[in-house]
C-alpha cells in the first residue's frame, strides 16, 4: 500500500526504509475498524476465561443444568477466542520482527526482512478468519 488514499482517515503511513527500496505498510495492531473490534474481542476473551473458571467452581459442578449451559456458551466462543489469541501472538511476533529491522546485526535484520512477508500474510489470514467468526 503505497498511496496515502489506501489508509483509513486519520491513519498515518509508516515507511520502512531499512531495505534498499522503501515501502510503506499499514500500521499494525488493530483489527478492522479499530479499537471497538479489539475491545469487543477482549471482552469475549474475558468472558471465555470467566466461563472456564466457573466450570471449575464446586457450586457449578453440583448443578448439571448450569454445567450444560456454561459448556454450551463456552464451546460457542472457543473458536473465536482461539483465533483471537493466535492473532495477538502473530501480531506480537510481527512487531518483534519489525523492531529487529533496526538491529545492529545485519544477519538479524535480514532474517526479520525475510520473515516479515510470511508473518504479514498469517496476520491477514487470521484477521479474515476473525471477521468471519464475528459475523
Amino acid at each position: 500500500m503505497s498511496s496515502a488514499n489506501s489508509y483509513p482517515p486519520g491513519a498515518a503511513r509508516r515507511c520502512n526504509t531499512v531495505s534498499r527500496s522503501a515501502h510503506c505498510v499499514r500500521p499494525q495492531g488493530r483489527l478492522g475498524s479499530g479499537a471497538r473490534v479489539d475491545d469487543k474481542l477482549q471482552e469475549i476473551e474475558h468472558k471465555f476465561d470467566r466461563l472456564t473458571a466457573d466450570l471449575g467452581d464446586p457450586e457449578v459442578l453440583a448443578d448439571p443444568a448450569r454445567i450444560k449451559t456454561l459448556m454450551k456458551e463456552r464451546s460457542q466462543l472457543e473458536p473465536l477466542v482461539e483465533a483471537f489469541r493466535d492473532f495477538k501472538r502473530v501480531r506480537d511476533e510481527l512487531r518483534q520482527h519489525e523492531a529487529l529491522l533496526e538491529d545492529a546485526d545485519a544477519d538479524m535484520r535480514q532474517m526479520a526482512r525475510d520473515e516479515l512477508p510470511q508473518l504479514k500474510g498469517r496476520l491477514a489470514d487470521l484477521e479474515g478468519k476473525l471477521k468471519i467468526l464475528l459475523l
